[in-house]
């Protein structure tokens, strides 16, 4: 059974996918804006549902920022590549981690 929570990160897979294959700019404009739409209710919903007292909470926060910035390092030099992977590897367990706690 779909949920919210399923339906909306598939919409935003999908969305990024549709984003890379299409040509048409002003197409490519709309979904840019859709994608960044989403991601921005997405981060409504975690921070306004996740209870941020924890130090799981903090310890993946941190996690994440650090994977984000090596995503950002590696998308400029490729070699970075494997690093980003390892960082958003650990970010994943953590937020994992975030998650279990919700039930």
């Amino acid at each position: 059974m779909a949920t919210l929570g399923k339906s909306l990160s598939r919409t935003l897979v999908d969305l990024t996918d549709l984003l890379l294959k299409e040509k048409d700019p002003e197409r490519k404009k709309q979904l840019r804006d859709q994608h960044r739409e989403l991601a921005a209710l997405l981060q409504k919903l975690v921070d306004e549902s996740v209870a941020r007292d924890t130090i799981e909470y903090e310890k993946a926060t941190a996690a994440v920022t650090e994977a984000n910035d090596a995503l950002k390092d590696a998308k400029k030099d490729l070699g970075q590549v494997a690093g980003a992977i390892k960082k958003v590897a650990k970010a994943l367990d953590l937020v994992a981690k975030v998650a279990a706690k919700l039930g």
